[in-house]
């Protein structure tokens, strides 16, 4: 459970926690950003596993307080989440 002070769930929303139809579970992890973290508790930021060039990779956010999912191709610098996923 990440309901704490330092790390809530989704602030507008107590009851679905991130939760889709197949079981997905976003969190709102937020992203970091030059020692700054930025969103937390609104957005959850992942990366995917595919590159754009030596410097960029490609990613998407969640935006439960902006109401929108959106792609983008960012430096791999930058603080994102990552989704591991189980081979069965």
């Amino acid at each position: 459970d990440c309901t704490t002070s330092t790390h809530p769930r989704w602030d507008g929303n107590s009851t679905h926690f991130g939760l889709d139809l197949v079981g997905f579970s976003a969190l709102p992890g937020g992203y970091h950003f030059y020692d700054v973290y930025n969103r937390i508790g609104k957005s959850g930021y992942y990366w995917s596993s595919t590159t754009d060039g030596y410097s960029h990779a490609w990613g998407f956010s969640v935006h439960f307080t902006l109401g929108f999912i959106a792609t983008s191709s960012d430096f791999r610098t930058d603080g994102s989440s990552v989704r591991c996923i189980k081979n069965n």
